[in-house]
This record gives structure tokens, sequence and C-alpha cells, in this order.
């Protein structure tokens, strides 16, 4: 009995640790600090039960799995798990609702460890036997993902037919209806280095003026009284030629794929040619993330001098049955997905199972990805201490297998006990974590705690990888700004470990390494 209480105890540890992680050291991926603990903890095995050990990682990856949407929301410092969710989420708090979208994303992921310990233990025979089938073709199947990732990547501007220059006050109507342009119009295009000619003003419909002047159409429009501000009723607006409409409209899908083809390349130098010393280089993954993800974002923050509103603490979120059963089960088979499948992260589970899913509705999304997440760090570990199966995914059961072999049914069991307890403890601290920090975000400036942030990453960066690990953040943080900049899609960005495995996969990595001269 001393044993198990022993056992739950130090996963409960591990839950405490994960909160401290998730809500005041954002950007620090919990396969990070689970390396630098192994590490510590391998000259002391002797001291401390092997067991012992596992369930404190247990509680560890269950905790972040729930608690770092604390920093996703609040601190604009998304991991690759949540690059697919992060604008719902940003909408969320922008919209004075972060504690909302907090909350949601807990339920989901409550539901996530529910399924997880309710399924997995009546799956062992299925899981074993699917693993024999798919193992054989998972080069293709990676492959097919990233086919999907590019041909998914549609224009984001639709090719707008007309772009706001300025805005005009009412009090300039009178001139528009007689056929003559105001100088107000004149000096706001020649403040736009736009040089109006010979031009005619006409009148083709109740509320908007055309101006031509053989060059370029402009177009005056009268805004409707119940948004317009006072002194700027009018709009000023410059109709777009074909080929910039063209272009504009391509420009997000030209981003993306250069994102996919920049991530690609990083991925292939850190896989072959990393420049973190060999000391360090199991952290190697670590820089490459944070910049790509969360200084990229950070910095975009900074620059956009946006104001965070007071935040609401709702006492309910407002979902429905049939919503909570849509996102919990998306989010379920995509991050179980990405738990068994190598490589593949939620955040490229949660595209797939949207898409597959049909989702649309924010609350179901940001839900569905809160499942997907925790079934991803949780479900990989109870894979590999599942009977019959023993998979080895993701960071956390690579760390294990160091020093811990799985054996029998009742270890398995003793974990899942133990997940539950501090999936539950976890959502806990979530409620009260979330509401301190709305507070937080309140009175101290958006771009301050940003800048808190920025500058406690550098830090963190630099004690576990050097000035090298500095500069491959930095490479990373240039190639993360370009989604970000022309309004892509940042799951492109993963790319950065799913081309290097699948190339390897396929038997051909060594081949484009040479080719690309890293070895």
């Amino acid at each position: 009995m001393d044993f198990y209480l022993a056992c739950i105890m130090w996963a409960v540890l591990g839950t405490l640790v994960a909160a401290l992680i998730s809500c005041f050291l954002p950007g620090l991926h919990v396969y990070n600090v689970m390396g630098f603990v192994v590490l510590l903890y391998l000259p002391m095995m002797d001291v401390i039960e092997p067991f012992h050990m596992l369930m404190f990682l247990a509680g560890m990856v269950t905790g972040f799995g729930i608690l770092f949407t604390i920093s996703t929301i609040y601190y604009s410092a998304p991991d690759d798990t949540t690059a697919f969710y992060f604008m719902p989420g940003q909408k969320y708090l922008m919209d004075g609702r972060g504690h909302e979208a907090a909350m949601i994303t807990g339920i989901g992921a409550l539901i996530g460890i529910f399924t997880l310990v309710s399924i997995l233990p009546f799956s062992m025979g299925f899981l074993a036997l699917l693993r024999e089938l798919v193992s054989p073709h998972t080069h293709w199947i990676i492959g097919s993902i990233l086919a999907f990732l590019l041909i998914s990547e549609w224009p984001r501007e639709y090719g707008r037919s007309k772009i706001q220059l300025f805005n005009i006050s009412k009090e300039h109507r009178a001139q528009l209806d007689k056929g003559e342009i105001p100088d107000v119009i004149i000096k706001g295009l020649a403040d736009r280095k736009r040089k109006l000619g010979d031009a005619k003003v006409t009148k083709p419909r109740s509320h908007e003026w055309e101006i031509k002047d053989g060059r370029r159409t402009y177009i005056v429009h009268e805004i409707s009284a119940k948004g317009a501000e006072p002194g700027y009723e009018f709009m000023v607006l410059c109709v777009l030629p074909g080929w910039k409409r063209i272009a504009e409209a391509y420009k997000s899908k030209a981003a993306g794929w250069l994102t996919f083809g920049l991530a690609s390349w990083l991925g292939m130098l850190i896989f072959y040619k990393t420049i973190v010393p060999v000391d360090r280089a199991f952290q190697t993954l670590m820089p490459v993330f944070v910049g790509l993800f969360a200084v990229s974002a950070i910095i975009l923050a900074l620059i956009s001098k946006v104001k965070i509103p007071p935040q609401h603490l709702s006492k309910s979120t407002d979902i429905k049955g049939v919503r909570i059963a849509q996102g919990g089960g998306s989010g379920f088979l995509s991050g179980i997905f990405a738990a068994f499948v190598p490589a593949v992260t939620p955040g490229v589970s949660g595209a797939l199972g949207g898409n597959a899913t049909g989702i649309r509705d924010d609350k179901v999304f940001i839900m569905s990805m809160g499942t997907n997440r925790v079934v991803y760090y949780v479900g990989a570990l109870a894979l590999f201490l599942l009977p019959l199966l023993h998979l080895r995914r993701g960071g956390m059961a690579i760390n294990v297998n160091l020093f811990f072999v799985p054996q029998t049914l009742e270890q398995y069991l003793l974990i899942t006990a133990a997940i539950a307890i501090c999936g539950f403890i976890a959502f806990i601290i979530l409620i009260y974590a979330s509401k301190f920090v709305a507070k937080l975000v309140e009175r101290v400036t958006y771009q301050t705690l940003n800048l808190f942030v920025l500058v406690l990453i550098f830090s963190i960066i630099f004690l576990m990888t050097g000035i090298q690990g500095i500069a491959l953040m930095l490479v990373a943080t240039a190639i993360g700004l370009v989604p970000v900049m022309w309004n892509s899609r940042r799951l492109n960005l993963l790319a950065v470990i799913l081309v290097p495995i699948w190339l390897n996969m396929a038997g051909i990595g060594s081949d484009i390494a040479s080719l690309l001269g890293l070895v």
C-alpha cells in the first residue's frame, strides 16, 4: 500500500512541476525539461526507484498536456501542437474570453484522458495487429500527409478587388455630387505616392462614387450610419487590376510553400549536421521549435502593439452535448493517430481530423485540440507501457526507455490510475491558473508581458544549448515569421521534422543530405 501511495505522490509532484513550467515558463517544452530530469536521474538510479521516476514523468506530461494552454492563449507562445488552433484561442482572448477558451480546452483534455483510460486496456490485441499492418507502409502514409499539407494550402485573400486607402468626412458629399474631387482625396492619394491625373467623378450607386483617371479607378464608399465614426463616414478604396488580384490571392499560398521548403531544409540541417555542441545535442530540437513557433509569435505581438481587453471570467462555456461529443471524438481520433504514427504531431493530426469530421465551430475546434494534444502526449506513454504493444513514440517513451522497461499489466494499470488522478488535479489547477493569468494580462501591458517572455526564452535557450542554440533559434525565428507576416498556414513549419523522417523511412534521406552537402 505504501508503494502505491508513493507512486501516486510522485505523479502528483510531476503535475505540479508541469504547472510551474506551463504557467510561468512559456515556450519551454516538457520534453526538454524531461531530458534534463532523466540525465540528472540516471546517476541516482540506486537511490530513487525507477518506477517512481516513471510516475513523476507521467504526472509531468499529463499536467503539461492540460496546462500549456495557459501559455498558448495568454502569452502568445504556442508550441508545435498548438500551432493549428493558435488563432481561435487568440480570437477568444481579444474578445475578453481567454478564460473561456482555456476552460473549453481543459474540458476537451479531460475527455481525452477519460477516453484513454477507458478504451486502451481493451484495445491491446487490435493495436498490436494494426501496428503489424501499418509499419511497412509508414513512409507513404507520411508522404501522403505531406502532400495534403501542400495541396490544402489555399489562397487566403481570394483576390480582393478593392483595397482600403483612407477615410474622409461626409462633409465632402456636396463636392462629389457635383463631380468635383475634394482636395482631401488628392492629398491623401499623394501621401501614398499616387498622383491623380485628369480624373472624372461618376455616381454608379446611391452610396458610392467612382473616380477614374485613365490608369486607376478609385471608389468613395459611404459607410452605414451604424458603423461610421464621426469624421470618417466615407471610405476611399482603390480598385486593383486583374494581375494584382491574382498576385494578392496567391501570395499566401506561395508563402506557405516557401515556409514548407525552408522548414524542410532546416530539418535536414539539424538531423544531419547540427551546430549545437555534442554534449547538448539531445536538445537540438528545442531552439528550433521555440524559434519557429514561440519567438515568431511574440515578435508579432510586440510589433502589433495589441492591447488586451478586460477578461470576463465566465462561469459557463455554453457548449452543448452534441458539440462536446463531436469535439471529443474528433480530438481523440486525431490524437491517437499522432501517438501511433511516427513524426506526426497533434498540429498535423488536428488538421487531418478537422477536415475529416468537418469541424467549423470555434468551440468544437478548440475542444478537439484540447483532447488531441493530451491524447498525443499521454497516449504515447500509454502505448509504450501497454502490454502486447510497447510502442515507442515521442520524446516521453524515448526518455523513459533509458531507465525503465515495461513488464506487467499491473504497472500499466497503476500508471493509468495516476494519469486519471493527475488529469483531474491539473484541470483544477487550470481553473485557478487561468483566472490568475487573466487578471495579470489586464494589469501588465501585453508588450511588457511578451518582452519578459522573450527575455526568459533567450535565457533558457542560452543555458541549455549555448550561443550555437541561440543562432539556430534565430534562423528558425526568421522562417517562423514567413507565415506570420504573409498570412499563410503555420502548420507548414512542421515540415522541419516530417520531411527528414519521411525521407529516411523512404530510404533516400542520406542521398538527399549528400545533394545538400550535409554529409
